[in-house]
């Protein structure tokens, strides 16, 4: 798609194809919510959703039908050792260095420069809320596959720069690219 195609009549019709696909997926997804993170079996998708063959006999599965914490416990486990190994609350899980398009003899002014930058940039992610959202993007990814994280600028004068939200899966709608990658997200 052009940039000149790009009209709400456009984004519309995109965002539509995109929630069709989707829908295909609804009723497995609150499945696996119902049986491995029942907190979240509430979520809209149990009540846009017509029951899968495994629920037709009662009209929800919640903690009451639940016989089993095996599933509940391995997600949470999995999720906080994503947590643990990818971003770390107690250390800092990245850091900058100078890109190949930086002449080699730039470097070692730069390399400080970067390091500071790091150090200031963890420093505004431990004084957010980061940890408690990506965790539970991290129980997303494990249940259903996929997570989305908004990741947005405070006002000026916050502890912290940055604001962070794990969005729901069924707040969100993502769409392929012609290549086949998840590259565009609707609200």
């Amino acid at each position: 798609m052009t940039p000149t195609s790009v009209t709400p009549e456009n984004v519309m019709a995109r965002f539509h194809r995109a929630k069709m696909q989707r829908s295909s997926w609804e009723s497995l997804w609150r499945d696996c919510y119902a049986y491995s993170l029942p907190s979240r079996d509430d979520a809209p998708f149990a009540a846009t959703s017509s029951p899968s063959p495994a629920f037709s006999n009662s009209t929800s599965l919640g903690r009451e039908r639940l016989f089993d914490g095996t599933a509940p416990d391995a997600v949470d486990q999995l999720a906080a050792s994503l947590l643990a190994e990818l971003t770390p609350p107690w250390a800092r899980w990245f850091g900058f260095a100078p890109g190949r398009e930086i002449p080699e003899q730039l470097h070692s002014d730069l390399v400080p420069k970067l390091e500071r930058a790091a150090e200031i940039m963890q420093q505004h992610f431990d004084r957010s809320n980061f940890a408690v959202e990506i965790h539970q993007c991290f129980l997303d990814l494990v249940v259903s596959g996929t997570a989305c994280l908004s990741f947005e600028e405070t006002t000026p004068g916050q502890m912290s720069a940055f604001r962070f939200a794990a969005v729901p899966l069924w707040d969100v709608v993502l769409e392929e690219g012609k290549d086949g990658r998840l590259d565009s997200a609707y609200r």
